[in-house]
């Protein structure tokens, strides 16, 4: 990721968030950013309160010291098995991650994985087993009340989301997230959730107003149950997910919503984010939970590829748009030990290996060169990526694995890329070969989305009346 990506973002999220009362919002960083990245000044002259990271990077978590912004910091989803087998483990990790920092930075929770279960990263067990230890550390170091653990969820754990007072989980989210859902009752922590109204959208634009999503003035829709009113789609997902939460006997959760933005790369991303932040400085809660904050944090990430870069006209911010084009190639700073197990497991041909053809990769092929154990990991990583939709959760490889803007192939070698184009009438996203397809964690969880919720929600949308 090149260090100007970065801080466009930040240029775009500073001049978005930066008025008055917008301090309980908050920016994502990629997770390779690093301290060159972390533009402290404009975070905060434009009073940008809370950021997210997906690890706990010494560099940027230095970086944000003694500035009292709020810092969320990430356990890595190859790291939430170990966490999970022993509280000393957790203690190690909280002594070697978190601790060197807490005087300084003012971190305020542990999100443990990204959609860690849905994504079939780790178990339900695991991740709960991982946040109980953590919880148990910060015991000991009385540090209970003032880190909160807690585990990013999709929004599509949602069974049924329309009218919101009907939301429940789906029957096969429910039974895992009643024991995570009573963790986070316990010790006073939010439900963490990703949500992104894009999606959905892309689902039924014949029938819903876009502007419903965009926080634009539309007729909106009552529910017919408790006839409070909604007048855009992100406060009626978080009181189906506050009803959802209810009919499990959870109703004192408060929610955070970890990831949100609008990823197409035109002027609707831009819409949605200033429509956003001004909903969020009303400081009006949802209709079910008025007196509630909410936590927001906006990402124009995914994965680390920008969706968009900014330019400056006349002193306001300016969308531009940018074709990315993405590779998945071996991180920098793994050890050779952990790249051949993963370039083992890639030209595996067994079942549950990665079965790639990795012929072009053997002495005298095209891409034997350069003879290097990372140059042969790209070529292997990046040949499953392009083969598996280009999903985030088939550029991982145990941790080893990146996304990348940088093309690379070599002169006798040539690297498939995945590139994101859109409609140029929609603003629909669609990959290289006309599918709807990307690299956010929602582009993969979007097939369990149930067709029952897209039903219920449309008919609540045009009626007003619960399918």
């Amino acid at each position: 990721m090149q260090c100007c990506l970065v801080l466009a973002l930040l240029l775009q999220a500073s001049l978005l968030l930066g008025v008055t009362g917008a301090n309980h919002l908050g920016v994502n960083y990629p997770q390779d950013t690093d301290s060159s990245d972390v533009d402290v000044v404009q975070l905060q002259s434009h009073g940008i309160g809370k950021v997210r990271i997906y690890n706990t990077d010494a560099s940027v978590l230095r970086s944000l010291a003694h500035t009292n912004i709020e810092v969320i910091v990430g356990v890595n989803h190859h790291e939430i098995l170990e966490l999970g087998e022993s509280k000393q483990n957790a203690d190690l990790w909280l002594a070697q991650n978190v601790l060197p920092f807490v005087a300084a930075t003012k971190i305020t929770a542990i999100a443990v994985g990204n959609e860690a279960v849905t994504r079939d990263e780790a178990s339900p067990e695991a991740v709960l087993a991982a946040m109980r230890n953590i919880q148990a550390a910060l015991v000991s170091v009385k540090l209970q009340n003032s880190i909160k653990v807690s585990t990013p969820c999709s929004v599509l754990v949602l069974g049924t989301s329309a009218p919101p007072s009907s939301g429940s989980f789906h029957h096969s989210h429910s039974s895992w997230l009643k024991p995570i859902l009573g963790f986070l009752s316990e010790h006073n922590s939010s439900f963490m959730v990703n949500v992104y109204p894009f999606f959905l959208h892309q689902t039924m634009t014949q029938v819903v107003s876009l502007d419903y999503y965009l926080f634009k003035e539309n007729r909106g829709t009552d529910d017919p149950k408790t006839g409070l009113h909604y007048g855009n789609y992100l406060d009626a997902i978080l009181d189906s997910l506050v009803s959802a939460m209810a009919a499990l006997n959870f109703s004192d959760i408060p929610i955070t919503v970890t990831e949100t933005s609008w990823p197409s790369r035109d002027h609707l991303s831009q819409t949605y984010n200033e429509n956003l932040l001004a909903h969020a400085r009303a400081n009006s809660g949802t209709p079910m939970r008025p007196a509630a904050e909410v936590g927001i944090y906006v990402t124009d990430f995914f994965d680390g590829v920008p969706m968009h870069r900014l330019t400056l006209e006349g002193g306001r911010p300016h969308a531009r748009l940018l074709a990315s084009q993405v590779w998945c190639v071996a991180k920098n700073n793994i050890s050779d030990s952990q790249l051949q197990g993963a370039l083992d497991w890639a030209c595996g041909p067994n079942s549950g290996q990665g079965n790639v053809n990795c012929g072009p990769i053997q002495s005298g092929q095209s891409c034997y060169l350069p003879n290097t154990l990372q140059a042969h990991c790209n070529w292997a990583f990046n040949t499953y990526f392009q083969s598996h939709n280009q999903t985030s959760a088939s550029c991982d490889f145990q941790g080893c694995a990146t996304l990348t803007s940088t093309d690379p192939s070599t002169s006798t070698c040539t690297f498939q890329g995945y590139t994101g184009v859109v409609n140029g009438t929609n603003g629909t996203v669609v990959s290289g070969n006309g599918t709807f397809s990307g690299t956010s964690s929602l582009y993969d969880a979007m097939p369990l989305f149930q067709m029952s919720t897209v039903v219920a929600l449309v008919t609540y949308l045009l009626t007003g009346q619960a399918f």
